[in-house]
């Protein structure tokens, strides 16, 4: 068989064959293909990870005077912490804490 450039591809046969195992002579683009994808990546191995601070509500919570805003109105009471996932499914949390957030203008103080 005879190796040169490869119609669909353009690309040189040889230089594939040789890529994927010394002294190696691909018949097809296709073969060559898939002998350097597999000499490339023999293990490929993949990992899907999130990194983030979240946040529960957890319902209403006292009627207070804001600091900031200076009205009076019912806060909100929520839960945060910070998460690390691996594949969509929660690992670790940590630094959790409940806060009291002010409706109108969004100050959150230690509940």
């Amino acid at each position: 068989m005879r190796c040169g450039v490869d119609v669909r591809c353009g690309v040189d046969v040889r230089c594939w064959a040789a890529a994927a195992q010394p002294g190696a002579v691909a018949e097809s683009g296709a073969v060559a293909q898939l002998a350097l994808s597999r000499a490339a990546y023999p293990d490929l191995v993949f990992f899907i990870f999130g990194y983030g601070t979240k946040q529960q509500h957890l319902g209403a919570g006292l009627t207070r005077t804001c600091p900031r805003c200076h009205n009076t109105t019912q806060w909100v009471r929520i839960r945060e912490f910070k998460q690390f996932s691996v594949f969509f499914i929660p690992v670790l949390r940590w630094k959790r804490r409940q806060l009291e957030i002010c409706t109108i203008c969004s100050t959150a103080v230690d509940a």
